[in-house]
C-alpha cells in the first residue's frame, strides 16, 4: 500500500472544507504530493472521512463504501500530476463519483441509505436522519427522480457535509445549495407522506376485508 495511505478510518479530525481550505494551502500540499507522498499523506488525511462519508450514502453499505475510499485516493495519488490548482476538493469530489457510477455499474442493484443513520461520524442533520429512517425505500425511490445537481446536494448533505462544504465541491454559492438542499428534502417528505398514506390505505382495505 502507498505510504500516505495508513488506514480508510484515521484518526484525523473531520476537514472543515472551507474556502480555506480548497484554495492555496490544498494547492501547495498537491503540487508538493508529486514528490513528497507525505504531502498527499495530509490531504488524505484532510478529506479520507467526507470522501467515505459520500461513498457509503451512494453505495449503502461499510465494505463498499471502504472499497471506493480507497479507489478514490488510489487514483487521485497516480493522477495527482493532472491537478494545477483551482479547488482540489471538486476535483477529488469528481474522482469519487466516477468511482462510486463504475462501482454501481458492476454490481447487484444497491440498498442505498438503508443503514445511512448508522455510519460512523456521518452526523446528518436531525432532520435528515429522520427522513432517512422514516422510510428508506421512500428516500431510493425519490432521489432516483431529483435533477443531478438536487440529487448531489442531498446526498452530501445525508453524508454530514455542510452547505458551504458542498458549495465548495460544486462550484455553487452556499445559499444556492441551501435552496436546493431544502428544495430536495421538501420533495423527500410529500413523496412520504403520500407513501404513507397509501400504505395506511392499503392497510384499512385489508382490514375491511
Amino acid at each position: 500500500m502507498p505510504a500516505w495511505s495508513n488506514a480508510w478510518a484515521s484518526d484525523v479530525p473531520l476537514a472543515d472544507l472551507s474556502a480555506k481550505d480548497v484554495d492555496w494551502e490544498n494547492d501547495e500540499l498537491a503540487a508538493a504530493s508529486r514528490t513528497d507522498p507525505q504531502a498527499f499523506a495530509l490531504l488524505y488525511g484532510r478529506f479520507v472521512r467526507p470522501i467515505y462519508r459520500y461513498c457509503y450514502v451512494r453505495l449503502g453499505n461499510c465494505e463498499a463504501a471502504e472499497d471506493a475510499t480507497s479507489a478514490v485516493f488510489l487514483k487521485a495519488f497516480a493522477r495527482i500530476g493532472s491537478y494545477h490548482g483551482g479547488q482540489f476538493a471538486a476535483w477529488l469530489f469528481r474522482i469519487a463519483h466516477n468511482t462510486v457510477v463504475d462501482m454501481q455499474r458492476q454490481q447487484r442493484p444497491t440498498t442505498v441509505l438503508d443503514n445511512a443513520a448508522e455510519v460512523a461520524d456521518a452526523a446528518p442533520t436531525p432532520e435528515a436522519a429522520a427522513i432517512i429512517t422514516s422510510s428508506n425505500e421512500a428516500v431510493r425511490e425519490i432521489l432516483a427522480g431529483l435533477t443531478a445537481e438536487r440529487r448531489n446536494v442531498l446526498e452530501l448533505h445525508l453524508a454530514g457535509w455542510s452547505d458551504p462544504q458542498a458549495a465548495a465541491i460544486l462550484g455553487k454559492s452556499a445559499v444556492a445549495v441551501k435552496m436546493l438542499r431544502r428544495r430536495a428534502l421538501s420533495q423527500l417528505r410529500e413523496l412520504i407522506t403520500s407513501r404513507q398514506a397509501r400504505e395506511q390505505e392499503q392497510e384499512a382495505s385489508r382490514g375491511r376485508g
